[in-house]
């Protein structure tokens, strides 16, 4: 008899958190303004499967709100997570992925 309890698949909303967290490292990366890339990935990686895709059945507006939204407020974001940061840390030490999902979460 097995203990492991299967895993539930993701909800909707958080494949679009997923989503947004891989949005927001490309913006990172200087690969294209946010608006675009959220319409790469509302029309191009839609359904794709592995690291780089969107689930077909993910929140698409709560996508958009998070990584427009996360655009538009970037410096009071980046300012507020900076004051919660450990002394003689900065923003720009930190990784761009954690940033990713710090900026997505905040």
């Amino acid at each position: 008899m097995s203990d492991i309890i299967p895993k539930a698949a993701p909800t909707r909303r958080q494949a679009a958190r997923l989503a947004a967290v891989q949005a927001l490292y490309q913006w990172q990366e200087g690969q294209d303004e946010p608006a675009a890339i959220v319409e790469q990935f509302l029309n191009v990686r839609t359904g794709e499967t592995g690291e780089g895709g969107m689930r077909r059945d993910a929140d698409k507006p709560l996508f958009r709100d998070v990584v427009v939204g996360t655009a538009a407020h970037k410096e009071e974001l980046e300012r507020t997570v900076t004051e919660a940061l450990a002394k003689d840390w900065t923003w720009a030490r930190v990784d761009r992925l954690v940033r990713a999902i710090l900026l997505a979460g905040t």
